[in-house]
C-alpha cells in the first residue's frame, strides 16, 4: 500500500517533474540502515510490479516484485531487507513503499553490476 500526503501527490501531478528513487539496505538483523543506494551513485534502476501473471490471480494476497539494478558489485544475502522510496526531485517527502526481502542477488563480474530481485511478502 502506498502511503502519501497531499504535498507529495501534488508534486507527482505537477506539469514539470522529475521522478527519482532510492533504496535503503538494512543490516543482517534488520534493525539499522547499512547503506542507501542513490541515483547519483550506484543505483541504475528500480522497478516494482505485481508478481503474478496478468489474469492469473488465485488466492488471498498479491505480492509485489522489486527489481533493482546497480552499477556496482553488491552481493546480498537472501532475506536482506530493502526499503525503496520514490519521489519527485525537489519534494520534501517521499512515497512510503513496503519493505521487500531479497530473493536473489546476481553479481555480474564482467560488467561489475548487480541485479537484485526481492518480494514484499
Amino acid at each position: 500500500m502506498l502511503t502519501t500526503n497531499e504535498t507529495l501527490l501534488a508534486s507527482f501531478k505537477g506539469l514539470s517533474r522529475a521522478v527519482a528513487g532510492e533504496v535503503e539496505v538494512y543490516s543482517a538483523d534488520s534493525s539499522t540502515v547499512s547503506q542507501t543506494l542513490l541515483p547519483n551513485g550506484t543505483l541504475a534502476s528500480i522497478k516494482i510490479e505485481d508478481s503474478i501473471p496478468n489474469g492469473k490471480f488465485f488466492g488471498f494476497a498479491i505480492t509485489r516484485k522489486l527489481t533493482v539494478n546497480l552499477i556496482e558489485r553488491l552481493p546480498l544475502e537472501v532475506g536482506t531487507m530493502l526499503k525503496p522510496y520514490i519521489y519527485t526531485k525537489g519534494a520534501e517527502t517521499k512515497a512510503d513503499l513496503p519493505f521487500f526481502y531479497v530473493d536473489k542477488a546476481e553479481v555480474n563480474d564482467t560488467t561489475n553490476s548487480t541485479a537484485i530481485t526481492a518480494y514484499d511478502g
